[in-house]
């Protein structure tokens, strides 16, 4: 009887220390997983911002391009679907304005320079069929206009008749030089050439280069 009480016990320890084991195995397997599991979710964390911020500052990076590139204004009249003021891209074609402003509507396309360029301030009149305008992009003609009338403007100052305040619309004449061209045409007469302009203090030849297409002699 007492061997196998002995039997008994030996069986029931070995028992025990078997589903001990096993549940130890199984506790540690259990505990690398977890960790596995969370050290994987830690690192796809710390992954995904950065991945984010990579994104993020590309797209950033691209809008402040867009930002910074120089943007114009021009008003669109005439032939169009939408007339108006449109701000546009530096660089903007003839073509591009039309489009911004929804297209053509029964105008004389003929006369259209698609291709060219339309500068800041503009205005650009799409003419209609049968229309005779020829200035489709005004503000350029204009300013064309406004130089060849101050040029011609300022060469019609003569330089033997002219006040102080004529000719301080000279390139580099101020008041005290007017002064002295009129103090000096008083005292030895009229003047005859540029040349003799060199005489006066303070006006060089360089000065009187600029004046060549600006005086006049009679």
């Amino acid at each position: 009887m007492e061997q196998i009480q002995k039997k008994r016990k030996i069986f029931v320890v070995v028992s025990i220390s078997i589903i001990l084991s096993l549940i130890l195995f199984l506790y540690y397997h259990n505990q690398k997983a977890t960790q596995a599991l969370a050290t994987n979710q830690l690192v796809e964390l710390q992954e995904t911002p950065s991945s984010y911020s990579k994104s993020e500052s590309f797209r950033m990076t691209a809008d402040k391009k867009v930002d910074n590139k120089k943007m114009i204004l021009v008003d669109v009249k005439g032939a169009v679907k939408k007339p108006g003021v449109y701000k546009l891209e530096n660089d903007t074609r003839l073509y591009d304005v039309i489009e911004a402003a929804g297209g053509l509507v029964d105008a004389e396309e003929s006369k259209l320079p698609l291709a060219k360029k339309v500068g800041d301030q503009s205005t650009v009149v799409i003419p209609k069929k049968g229309d005779q305008t020829t200035e489709i992009i005004q503000e350029q003609q204009e300013t064309k206009t406004n130089a060849a009338t101050d040029n011609t403007s300022t060469a019609s100052i003569k330089i033997n008749q002219a006040d102080v305040a004529e000719l301080q619309k000279l390139d580099g004449v101020g008041q005290k030089k007017a002064e002295a061209i009129i103090n000096y045409r008083q005292e030895h007469g009229p003047f005859n050439n540029l040349n003799e302009l060199t005489k006066i203090k303070g006006i060089g030849t360089k000065t009187i280069e600029k004046w060549q297409d600006q005086i006049d002699f009679t």
